[in-house]
C-alpha cells in the first residue's frame, strides 16, 4: 500500500476542518525535501481538503503553513508530531 493510500486510508473528510469533500490529498507535516526519511512514514501525514470551501491543502502550502499544520499536530496527534521532529533532527545531526 502507498503512503498516500495509508494516510488517506479511504476517508473523504478533512482532518483540519473536518469537511467531507470529493477531493481528499495527503500532506507532509514534515516535507520530503527536508527530510527523506520521513517520505513514508504515516506517522508524517494528514489527510486535507483540496479546492472545497476551506481548501486546507491549500493553507498548508500557503505564507504560515508550516506552522498552521505544526500547531495542528501538536494538539490533535502531539506523539506524531514529537517522532517526525526526532527524526528531522536526527538526520540534519547526521548530515
Amino acid at each position: 500500500m502507498s503512503w498516500k493510500s495509508e494516510v488517506i486510508g479511504g476517508a473523504t473528510w478533512c482532518e483540519i476542518c473536518g469537511e467531507n469533500e470529493l477531493i481528499i490529498d495527503p500532506h507532509h507535516y514534515i516535507h520530503k525535501s527536508q527530510c527523506p526519511q520521513l517520505k513514508d512514514d504515516i506517522r508524517n501525514g494528514i489527510r486535507l481538503c483540496r479546492f472545497g470551501k476551506n481548501d486546507c491543502h491549500g493553507k498548508a502550502h500557503n505564507a504560515g503553513g508550516k506552522k498552521f499544520i505544526a500547531d495542528w499536530f501538536q494538539k490533535n496527534r502531539p506523539a506524531d508530531k514529537s517522532a517526525c521532529d526526532n527524526i528531522l533532527k536526527e538526520f540534519r545531526r547526521l548530515e
